[in-house]
């Protein structure tokens, strides 16, 4: 066996992300600002909104971890996450990637861990092609972070289950990835910070290695998994290289 390809997890394993109900709470202040300035009054108090937000977001979350599917940016608002408000769907089209972004960057606390660029520069001079499998519901906003990051130029493809229209661990997102890029599962490696997403949806695309590093999202995301147990588990981002130095000696 010997890896030629590893492909990452974006929020949890090439970021820090967490949120809290401080954060939320002022994501959904700026939210109401935000479509107050888009003549969308909601004419509703700011906590009964966060509590409505919150459990529209629920709702889809258990709805689309069932079925594995992602649905556009203008679904999730209008069929979801403010259906309750009966706003035009043709102005949800409009705005929803913006919505999109502004739920995965203000209702998440998100930043580069700081051994991510040096961990990448080393796996791409030894010849790794690296790309990213992410599910995100924005269509743009992995490739902004990408940038602002400074590792932008790392990766040969993204796949986001916004574009691709499943979520992981639904095995299409990960081979469609495989196939852009010119590789074969049995000699990829697939990291990120959950078993129900990524080590279950890797192994199943028939990926060689799954490596787990764990993150806030680990437990939330988690729960009655089984035994289904990533071949490593590690703490730093640079642990991946010396795996790969290990496994391809």
């Amino acid at each position: 066996m010997k890896i030629n390809t590893v492909l990452f997890d974006m929020g949890g394993t090439l970021e820090d992300i967490s949120f809290d109900t401080e954060n939320r709470l002022k994501a959904s202040k700026d939210l109401m600002e935000y479509l107050d300035k888009k003549s969308i009054p909601l004419n509703i108090s700011l906590e009964e909104f966060f509590e409505i937000l919150q459990k529209r977001n629920n709702e889809y979350a258990s709805w689309s971890e069932k079925t594995f599917i992602e649905a556009s940016p203008c679904d999730i608002w209008s069929k979801w996450h403010l259906k309750d408000f009966n706003i035009e769907e043709r102005i949800l089209k409009e705005i929803g990637e913006e919505l999109a972004v502004m739920w995965e960057t203000k209702f998440y606390r998100r930043k580069c861990k700081k051994e991510a660029p040096e961990m990448l520069k080393s796996l791409k001079d030894r010849g790794y092609k690296l790309g990213i499998v992410s599910n995100t519901s924005s269509q743009t906003q992995v490739f902004s972070s990408l940038e602002l990051y400074g590792i932008k130029e790392y990766f040969q493809w993204v796949s986001l289950s916004s574009i691709h229209g499943y979520r992981k661990p639904r095995i299409s997102i990960f081979t469609e990835a495989l196939e852009a890029m010119d590789s074969i599962p049995n000699e990829a490696v697939y990291v990120g910070d959950t078993i129900s997403r990524d080590v279950i949806g890797s192994k199943a695309a028939g990926f060689a290695l799954a490596i787990q590093i764990k993150s806030f999202l680990t437990n939330l995301k988690d729960t009655n998994v089984g035994d289904h147990g990533a071949d490593y588990v590690i703490e730093d981002l640079n642990e991946i290289v010396n795996v790969l130095d290990k496994v391809n000696s």
